[in-house]
């Protein structure tokens, strides 16, 4: 990698252009999409590149020319189709040092005023065409300074491992810059490692705008904190603001704290009770407000009335005050739905807005009227409202719907109970008659009355006697007959009775009709001449015969009852393999080690046709087939879809090519281990982790780690970085050892390595990476040793020769191999552990253990790298005893004691 990097060619200069910044009238927008060349060349810098999401784009010749990036980029945050990038690499005697840089000049800026530059910047590597090794590694850090007119800079870091863990996204920055000339000088700068790596920087249309009115200022003055609700249960915030806000802002007013865009209140001059948040609002194109975290709250109170504020529930809108008896009255009380709330009274007015005086004796209402009710809390003088739609007409009469009916097709009769629908007094019936003084007979059947004049009495049998001996609720009743049938008599009329369709042999009926319906009425399909048997999707039918009606659905009738509209519609056999490309979501694959073949089916076809198969071929016009796409070896293969019944293809010429790479394949195996110790092992938010007090010891005032930067066990691994936690390996408990055994002789030691074991578990070579092993072909067994925890053998692995092997002693007891001894592991926040106490590493904690222990313990050992520290915190204490006396008692040992 280091050699291409050497060879990077000199990048190409772009021309010099302006970057302009918004007025006061406009509000200050860069016209149109931000280009990259707005970019010109900066002092003795090499020159930027304009880039875009897929390929780095330098100078024809260089690295970067034609370059994919790798990993894959995330979508430009501006919506712009390229960005800018640079490159920048340390210098070394075997290498040549880059330096990368751009310039761009802000125009049109009004001096003294502040003003918002936003962007997005985003570190990251290329790779060779065509495979997934990165050609550079990643930029290290982005920079971005203003001179010549503002002033201000901010650098954006950038590392693939934790905390940051932001190499390939676009990171988010912001400067606030006040404006001291017309024109000011932005830089973009970059670093990187002795590998190389790029920093793009993408700023969009609005990446340079003047900064909000409301920003800086404090939070919005209230004279109250408090307001209580009226009696109609609202208040008008503004009540509680005192001040002027500040010029080009308006006060508005929020249900949270931090302005959600759904949170707005929509009418703060009726504000109901709870909890509302001022803020100052720049209502300009800026859309800004004073402060994300408005202290400015205003608590409204629920009015003290009991009234409440609803309307008061009905169980009818009518009272009848039809009745044998003299004097007849009715309770209007008798129609209250709910319960009357306790401190509340209900008052009944003759109008709705409850002026004048109210009636006092409701339950002997005798003259017809319209009443209107309200609840009323005296104590408060609140009614619910001052408009009731709650009233309740009050007649001797029988109060009908309507005074006139006719029948709907197609019935012939009308019904006239159906024309009221009011509760009837008790012991009465509702009755009808063909005159207005009840003599004669009653109608027999009210539900089935034809053309006429119908009047309404409530009749009590007990008693013999009529609400009333003249009914002015009457109903004209009129009958309509023939019932008409919109749908007429003609057929319907076609522009072809036959068609013959191509592929997908489906057809839309209504493209067939030339007529057009009559009003109210469809056209409708069926499956036979007698209108029996519907179609179920007129719009796509497929090969048959199909006849047309036209429909009235009100009045239920068709044009006809044996259409001969009918339509025939026939066509060939389709090919399911359909005409379009292959539609593959990659054009480079390779194999994955240890294979030395790749396989074309895992490829993913987005718009494979029902009804046909994927086929692979050599050639482009489906001559030589691949015998078996699964294993294919490095060349061009061509995708097309088959319809296998009809041997036809989907097209003679295929562009769906995939080309193969076969790449060499790693000869070393890669171990993912997972182990925890007993003594460093906690839990953070429910999550078991490992302490790192051993590399971030403080021993002086600017010095940390108590780590060895060479490993304890005689080896000769090295790792400088030890005590740095922004190192490769990041967070290190401490140093263990690894070894590759025998599966059917555990004493024989094929491979060790001295390894660093991180807070999560996993172990790690001193280049960050997972350790890498030589393969072996008889099985192994995986061993870890610590130097103060029993060491544990893992289980026989009979595969052990290739790619990546996955071993987690933490996940259950029984990956540590047992043969005769006690358990191997203890469980500690919920994983398996490795035993602490063992400091002799003679594979049992025993009295010689004990020994040192107490020796280390009496000598009161602090800031020291010792075995007899069981919990690795740097410390020989009471704690480190109290691990070993546990683990003494159990009499632990190892079964690696056996080998």
């Amino acid at each position: 990698m280091k050699r291409l990097i050497f060879y990077l060619l000199p990048i190409i200069l772009l021309s010099a252009h302006f970057l302009k910044a918004q007025n006061a009238s406009t509000a200050g927008v860069i016209p149109g999409k931000f280009p990259p060349t707005l970019w010109f060349n900066y002092a003795d810098y090499e020159p930027g590149h304009t880039s875009n999401i897929t390929h780095e784009s330098g100078q024809s010749g260089g690295i970067g020319f034609n370059r994919p990036w790798f990993p894959a980029l995330k979508p430009i945050p501006s919506g712009n189709n390229t960005f800018l990038s640079i490159f920048n690499q340390l210098g070394s005697p075997s290498q040549v040092a880059h330096k990368g840089a751009a310039a761009a000049f802000i125009k049109d800026l009004i001096p003294g005023r502040k003003y918002w530059l936003e962007y997005h910047m985003l570190s990251a590597s290329m790779q060779y065409q065509g495979s997934d090794i990165p050609v550079t590694s990643y930029g290290t850090s982005g920079t971005l300074t203003l001179s010549n007119g503002a002033s201000g800079t901010q650098t954006i870091p950038f590392d693939p491992l934790p905390p940051l863990d932001n190499v390939g996204s676009w990171v988010p920055g912001f400067i606030e810059f006040t404006a001291t000339s017309t024109q000011a000088t932005l830089v973009f700068t970059g670093t990187a490692g002795y590998e190389g790596g790029f920093t793009a920087l993408d700023i969009g249309p609005t990446g340079i705008k003047l900064a909000c009115n409301a920003s800086g200022t404090s939070q919005v003055l209230l004279s109250s904190t408090t307001l209580a609700a009226d009696c109609a249960g609202t208040v008008d915030l503004k009540n509680s603001y005192s001040g002027t806000p500040p010029p080009g802002t308006v006060v508005a007013w929020y249900y949270t704290p931090n302005h959600v865009k759904n949170t707005v209140v929509a009418d703060p001059s009726h504000a109901m009770p709870g909890t509302y948040y001022a803020f100052y609002f720049d209502n300009s194109s800026n859309q800004c407000f004073n402060t994300d975290n408005s202290s400015a709250k205003v608590v409204v109170l629920p009015s003290p009335s009991k009234a409440g504020t609803q309307q008061v529930k009905l169980t009818d809108d009518y009272l009848n005050l039809g009745s044998c008896t003299n004097n007849p009255t009715v309770n209007l009380n008798s129609l209250l739905k709910d319960p009357i709330p306790v401190g509340v009274q209900v008052r009944w007015f003759n109008n709705p807005a409850h002026t004048g005086n109210h009636y006092s004796f409701v339950s002997q209402i005798k003259t017809p009227g319209i009443y209107y009710v309200f609840y009323y809390d005296s104590n408060a003088n609140c009614y619910n409202t001052n408009n009731s739609t709650s009233k309740v007409a009050v007649s001797e009469q029988v109060v009908l719907r309507k005074n006139n009916a006719s029948n709907q097709c197609p019935d012939k009769l009308v019904n006239l109970n159906n024309e009221y629908d009011s509760p009837i007094p008790s012991g009465s019936k509702l009755v009808w008659y063909t005159n207005p003084t009840h003599h004669g007979l009653a109608v027999s059947d009210p539900t089935q009355v034809t053309t006429g004049n119908y009047y309404a009495f409530f009749y009590n049998s007990a008693n013999n006697c009529f609400n009333t001996d003249l009914s002015f609720a009457v109903i004209e009743v009129s009958i309509f007959l023939p019932c008409p049938c919109n749908a007429g008599t003609s057929e319907v009329t076609l522009k072809a009775n036959s068609y013959n369709v191509d592929c997908p042999l489906t057809m839309d009926l209504a493209t067939s009709v030339s007529t057009i319906s009559p009003p109210n009425t469809t056209i409708q399909w069926f499956l036979d001449p007698k209108h029996t048997t519907s179609v179920p999707n007129p719009e796509a039918v497929g090969i048959g015969t199909y006849y047309a009606f036209i429909y009235d659905a009100v009045n239920k009738c068709y044009n006809t009852d044996n259409s001969t509209a009918q339509v025939t519609i026939t066509g060939a056999a389709c090919c399911n393999a359909g005409n379009e490309q292959v539609s593959l979501n990659r054009t480079n694959i390779s194999n994955t080690c240890p294979s030395q073949t790749a396989n074309l089916t895992k490829l993913i076809v987005s718009n494979k046709p029902q009804g046909s198969s994927i086929v692979w071929f050599t050639d482009a016009s489906h001559t030589s087939a691949v015998p078996d796409p699964t294993k294919v070896g490095s060349g061009t293969y061509y995708a097309f879809f088959k319809d296998d019944a009809l041997e036809c293809f989907n097209t003679d010429v295929s562009t769906a090519k995939v080309t193969v790479a076969i790449l060499l394949c790693e000869t070393k195996v890669s171990l993912n281990l997972k182990v925890f110790l007993q003594g460093a092992t906690t839990q953070e938010n429910g999550v078991a982790t490992m302490r790192n007090d051993l590399q971030v010891y403080k021993t002086g005032p600017s010095t940390f780690g108590l780590l060895p930067t060479q490993d304890p066990y005689g080896g000769d691994a090295v790792y400088p970085e030890i005590k740095n936690t922004f190192s490769k390996a990041g967070n290190v408990v401490d140093w263990v050892k690894v070894e590759i055994r025998s599966m059917q002789n555990p004493s024989i030691i094929l491979e060790s390595k001295s390894l660093l074991l991180r807070v999560d578990g996993t172990v790690l070579d001193v280049d960050g990476f997972a350790p890498k092993f030589n393969p072996q072909f008889g099985g192994v067994r995986i061993a870890v040793k610590h130097r103060n925890h029993l060491g544990v053998l893992g289980l026989g692995l009979v595969s052990f020769n290739a790619g990546t092997v996955n071993y987690d002693f933490s996940a259950e007891l029984s990956k540590a191999y047992n043969v005769g001894a006690t358990a191997q592991m203890v469980l500690s926040n919920g994983v398996w552990c490795m035993i602490s106490g063992e400091i002799q590493q003679d594979f049992t904690i025993d009295n010689a253990d004990f020994s040192t222990e107490r020796i280390s313990f009496n000598n009161g050992d602090f800031d020291t790298y010792k075995a007899e520290d069981l919990n690795l915190d740097g410390i020989v204490d009471n704690v480190d005893i109290s691990f070993f006396k546990i683990s003494f008692n159990k009499g632990y040992f190892s079964t690696l004691i056996n080998y």
